[in-house]
């Protein structure tokens, strides 16, 4: 337990936060979905749907980690740079990779990421 403290104190004090939770939402908005044509018809797109929702879920979380990391560490021209290079690169939400695969109850999910790359963006443009 003391060493997770001091390995995320250490991030926070190298101002490393930003880049990191970066570089995490990048790998996240880039995997793939598992192979499940192992599992047979019914098992597989049930695995694939909650995946998909996990998946979107994470993006969330980490874009909210994002947004508080911002807030609270702030941030330079380079993370300007990079953070609306990354969401561009994804389509704020809307080109995410398994998009064709959302069920109505991703939906949801995918505006909020919408929504949080937004906040991010304003944040950053300090409007």
């Amino acid at each position: 337990e003391d060493l997770n403290l001091s390995l995320v104190s250490n991030i926070l004090d190298s101002g490393q936060m930003n880049k990191l939770v970066l570089e995490q939402i990048i790998s996240v908005t880039k995997e793939k979905k598992p192979n499940t044509e192992s599992l047979g018809n019914v098992l597989g797109k049930n695995c694939t749907s909650l995946w998909i929702h996990f998946n979107l879920r994470e993006i969330s979380e980490l874009l909210q980690i994002l947004l508080l990391s911002l807030n609270v560490n702030g941030f330079s021209t380079t993370d300007i740079l990079n953070i609306t290079d990354a969401f561009y690169q994804f389509g704020f939400g809307n080109k995410l990779s398994m998009r064709l695969e959302f069920d109505e109850g991703n939906n949801e999910l995918v505006k909020s990421i919408t929504y949080l790359c937004i906040m991010n963006l304003v944040f950053l443009l300090d409007l």
